[in-house]
C-alpha cells in the first residue's frame, strides 16, 4: 500500500494500482464467502492457532494481491498515533495472543460479560498487533467469527459502517486499547450496539 500524490490510499495489485474503493470492492466477495464458510463450521478441525489466521488472511487478498497474502509482514507500520510492535516481535505477539484466546474461551460459557469480553479482546488486540501489511481489519473479522463459531454464539453482524456515527466510537475504543489496554469501549459497543441489533430481530 503507498499513498499517491493527494494523499490517497492505492494498493499494488494483480491489476496494477489501485484505489482503496476499488480494493475495498474487489475484496467484499472473498470474504463474504469466507465468513459463510466459518459460520458453517469448516474450520472446526483446525487448531486455532496464527497459522488459521494467515489462512483467513490469504483466502481474502490471494486473487488480489498474492504477494502479501497470508504473509506476516516484515516492516514497521504505524496506524494512526499507534505504532504496532516490531516485525521481528509479531510472530511472537501472535503466539501470545491465541494463548489468550484459548484460555479466555474456557470461561465463556453462559456468562455474557466474559464472551463480550472474549470477541472484544480477540478484535481489539488483532487490530493492535498488525500482523500483515494490509487487510488485517478483514482477517481479525473473520477470526473473529471463528471464534464465535467455537462458543455457539450467534454470527451477528459486527461491521461498522465508515459513514456512521458509531464509527467514531469504534475508533476511540480502539485507541483505548491501544493506549490503556483497555477493552471497556469496546466491550459497550458489543453490548450496546451489536448484541441487540440481533436481539431485536431474532427475539
Amino acid at each position: 500500500m503507498t499513498p499517491d500524490s493527494n494523499g490517497t490510499r492505492t494498493f499494488d495489485t494483480v491489476h496494477g494500482e489501485l484505489a482503496y474503493s476499488e480494493v475495498n470492492d474487489r475484496v467484499a466477495e472473498p470474504l463474504r464467502l469466507l465468513i459463510n464458510e466459518i459460520n458453517e463450521g469448516a474450520f472446526l478441525d483446525f487448531e486455532l492457532n496464527p497459522h488459521l489466521l494467515q489462512e483467513f488472511h490469504r483466502r481474502i487478498c490471494v486473487d488480489l494481491t498474492p504477494h502479501i497474502a497470508g504473509k506476516l509482514r516484515h516492516c514497521a507500520v504505524r496506524i494512526g498515533h499507534h505504532y504496532p510492535p516490531e516485525h521481528i516481535y509479531v510472530s511472537q505477539k501472535l503466539w501470545e495472543y491465541f494463548d489468550d484466546i484459548n484460555a479466555r474461551m474456557l470461561y465463556v460459557q453462559g456468562d455474557l460479560q466474559n464472551t463480550l469480553e472474549l470477541l472484544s479482546y480477540v478484535e481489539a488486540k488483532g487490530l493492535h498487533i498488525h500482523p500483515f501489511v494490509d487487510f488485517n481489519g478483514r482477517a481479525i473479522r473473520a477470526l473473529v467469527y471463528e471464534v464465535m463459531r467455537r462458543i455457539d454464539f450467534p454470527p451477528i453482524e459486527i461491521s461498522i459502517d465508515a459513514d456512521s456515527p458509531l464509527h467514531h466510537t469504534y475508533i476511540q475504543a480502539l485507541r483505548e486499547f491501544d493506549v490503556h489496554q483497555s477493552l471497556h469501549g469496546l466491550v459497550d459497543i458489543w453490548r450496546n450496539h451489536r448484541f441487540p441489533a440481533f436481539r431485536d430481530e431474532f427475539y
